[in-house]
């Protein structure tokens, strides 16, 4: 693997090549949230396989044009080093340009899906992300691969399952797939129990926790402070009205609030608290925890110059990062004294994973119990 910060390959060194195999996907569901949550079931699943699992670039979707998709290198936001104390990892980038040659010849690329769709084929490119990702490397799929009925279990992904594993390695076999390269995530969406504790590898790259750092101290004086994560966006609002008309006890990121195995029916209002509800749970924990700093994280710029104007009176200064910055935002709440985060969103699910290793304390009902 390529350590955090350093290419070997530029260094000079030989790269190894892991004559176990490795394993390439593409994050292509969703936003940082959903990708991060899913990158964890996909380090977990490439160490059951004992295979190098390959880094990939993150998914961003730009504002400025919708319809397309940007690759972003995995080391920008995440530390390569820290992973590599659990599993054997190495970046795309890395590997494309060092092994794929050798390992991975254009004539022998094969992509997996659970399964086909017509003509034996996989939709590997078919639509955005999936083109933009693969062909961000150049990368074309000479045959496919389906693993659905060939592992023929309830929990594909779970490598540690000796019955599992022995159906991806009889499937499967290093000798003729030396790269599994799926179409998406090898993991669950969302994140299982089991593979939370894996949050513990993954650190914030330098230029994020500079940033933080910077942010914390200029505008937050260095000082105590609570922080909030707030969904309150227009689409936001449309995903938790799925809440008003469905008993369900199941949604999206709600097992780190409710677990698997949840008997009752999510509020709506814990997706989607009032406005009401939200000033009076931060007032609640701006007194407990004596701090005069709210940092705010929100789709919804409006809504925090409205606590802002609300807390004035109380000498209590609200403020967050113009223009957003995801990633900034949540190494900010990581350093929170106390932090308030959605149970639905899996933006506030790595805030909370992240805190949950540090021992930090936590309301994961967000502004949210609330009625």
């Amino acid at each position: 693997y390529a350590a955090d910060g350093i290419n070997q390959a530029k260094l000079g060194q030989a790269i190894e090549i892991d004559q176990n195999g490795y394993i390439a996907y593409c994050p292509c569901m969703g936003r940082w949230g959903n990708q991060a949550d899913q990158f964890l079931g996909a380090l977990s699943f490439a160490r059951g396989l004992n295979r190098t699992l390959i880094l990939p670039p993150w998914v961003e979707y730009p504002t400025a044009r919708p319809g397309t998709s940007v690759q972003i290198p995995f080391d920008t936001y995440i530390r390569v080093q820290p992973l590599s104390t659990y599993h054997r990892v190495i970046t795309m980038e890395t590997f494309m340009s060092n092994l794929a040659a050798t390992v991975w010849p254009v004539n022998k690329r094969i992509g997996f899906c659970y399964y086909y769709r017509t003509n034996k084929q996989c939709a590997m490119k078919e639509g955005n992300p999936f083109g933009p990702f693969w062909n961000h490397f150049d990368i074309e799929f000479k045959s496919y691969a389906e693993y659905g009925r060939a592992i023929n279990h309830y929990d594909p992904y779970h490598t540690f399952h000796e019955q599992v594993r022995l159906a991806w390695n009889r499937s499967f076999p290093v000798t003729k797939f030396p790269v599994m390269a799926f179409s998406g995530p090898p993991g669950d969406f969302p994140v299982k129990a089991s593979d939370r504790p894996l949050q513990k590898y993954v650190k914030w790259s330098k230029f994020i926790t500079k940033k933080a750092k910077n942010f914390i101290k200029v505008s937050l004086h260095s000082q105590r402070y609570v922080a909030v994560h707030l969904r309150m966006g227009s689409d936001w609002k449309s995903a938790c009205q799925y809440l008003k008309e469905h008993k369900i006890k199941n949604y999206m990121e709600s097992p780190q609030c409710y677990g698997d195995n949840n008997v009752k029916p999510i509020p709506y209002t814990v997706c989607y608290p009032s406005e009401k509800g939200i000033f009076r749970q931060i007032q609640q924990s701006v007194q407990k925890y004596n701090v005069t700093y709210v940092f705010v994280a929100t789709d919804e710029s409006s809504l925090r110059d409205r606590l802002e104007q609300k807390f004035k009176k109380e000498q209590i200064k609200v403020v967050g990062l113009d223009p957003p910055e995801p990633h900034v935002d949540l190494a900010i709440i990581g350093k929170a004294e106390h932090a308030i985060v959605n149970c639905i969103s899996s933006f506030s699910g790595f805030a909370k994973r992240d805190r949950d290793i540090l021992g930090h304390v936590m309301v994961t009902k967000n502004a949210n119990v609330i009625e």
